[in-house]
């Protein structure tokens, strides 16, 4: 058995209308959560991008975490437009990106 030492999971609802996120502990207990603006990474993918970041990175301070300890975390997204082409691809390689900043 593998043991998860990521105590924290991001999960996010991207769309053209607005952006959820919820920072949840691995046992399934919400934390907080926070909304945002538009986030369909196929229309618009800097914005997206931009509103998916702040809205995750929101709801981690309204949890109460150092924001510096985000990186740690698993991300579990459902986003519009991501079955596009390249884009979730391109979205995980932002994220990635991001991690190491």
């Amino acid at each position: 058995m593998q043991i998860n030492h990521n105590p924290y999971i991001i999960t996010g609802d991207g769309g053209g209308t607005g952006c959820r996120a919820a920072v949840c502990t691995t046992l399934g207990a919400i934390l907080a959560q926070a909304e945002g603006g538009p986030a369909n990474i196929a229309t618009d993918f800097q914005t997206a991008l931009g509103t998916i970041t702040k809205t995750t990175t929101k709801a981690w301070i309204k949890a109460g975490l150092e924001i510096d300890t985000i990186p740690q975390a698993i991300a579990v997204l459902g986003l519009a437009g991501a079955n596009l082409g390249d884009v979730a691809q391109r979205i995980k390689a932002a994220c990635r990106l991001q991690s190491r900043m």
